[in-house]
């Protein structure tokens, strides 16, 4: 199945807007396009927008959507079905945009079937523990998925790895330069300030681990044993392997 379907959102055109936010780190910003594109060709109007920095998609050539606008411009906008328009605050150096607060996010509710958001920034790193102030999360947000790629197994607990390494190594009990293993993942889902640090209550919670074409099958299989013998704080789990994933009911 895809990730739309794994995350059994409402179809389009039933008048009410669904918020979705992703945090954490390992292909955040992948999972969010491959979702909007998968919206787009079920007959969405997608609005795909941040409430921190990512890369300016007008630059990617792989990033695939109908419309970019600043904030100001969504205002009395009718955004078409079978559509993705990205909505920006304004432009950052270094090649990036940043997003609306998350407040006005709550105000887009309305127009557009779905409005995914990128509510944490990771530096490209396959995992990562919030800061102080992450992530942002919108508080219209019914769905959160939490992402760790799953190519940190295995390495070293290192700033190579890991961002926010500090943050991780307290909430993981690892010291700088053990290995990760699925139980120090498992921890970072667990705690109350790990990966959905911040998601209000009732809202979903989805772990998306991705990158698992990556792993042995010894890797895969302490994976499987894990999810299956531990209760996570989650409502689904996937798992991403090329494009297609498998979930697992928590």
């Amino acid at each position: 199945m895809d990730l739309l379907e794994a995350l059994s959102i409402a179809a389009p055109g039933q008048g009410r807007t669904q918020v979705v936010a992703l945090v954490g780190a390992g292909g955040k910003t992948t999972a969010l396009f491959a979702i909007a594109s998968q919206a787009r060709k079920a007959g969405y109007a997608v609005i795909l927008t941040t409430t921190t920095a990512i890369r300016d998609p007008r630059i990617e050539g792989q990033r695939s959507f109908d419309a970019f606008i600043y904030e100001e411009e969504l205002e009395g906008a009718n955004l078409p079905p079978s559509s993705i328009t990205i909505v920006a605050a304004s432009d950052r150096e270094g090649d990036k945009i940043s997003g609306p607060l998350p407040e006005r996010i709550d105000a887009m509710t309305g127009q557009a079937d779905l409005i995914l958001v990128e509510a944490d920034g990771a530096h490209g790193l396959a995992i990562k523990a919030p800061g102080a102030h992450e992530p942002v999360i919108p508080s219209t947000a019914i769905i959160v998925i939490g992402c760790l790629g799953l190519d940190a197994l295995g390495k070293r607990a290192d700033p190579t790895v890991v961002h926010r390494l500090a943050e991780f190594l307290r909430l993981t009990g690892l010291h700088e330069g053990d290995e990760i293993g699925v139980a120090s993942l498992a921890r970072l889902v667990e705690a109350p300030l790990g990966l959905f640090k911040g998601t209000a209550p009732g809202a979903r919670r989805v772990l998306l681990l991705s990158k698992a074409d990556l792993l042995s099958q010894g890797a895969a299989s302490e994976v499987e044993a894990e999810l299956r013998n531990r209760a996570l704080p989650v409502d689904l789990i996937l798992l991403s392997s090329w494009g297609e994933v498998t979930a697992y009911a928590s």
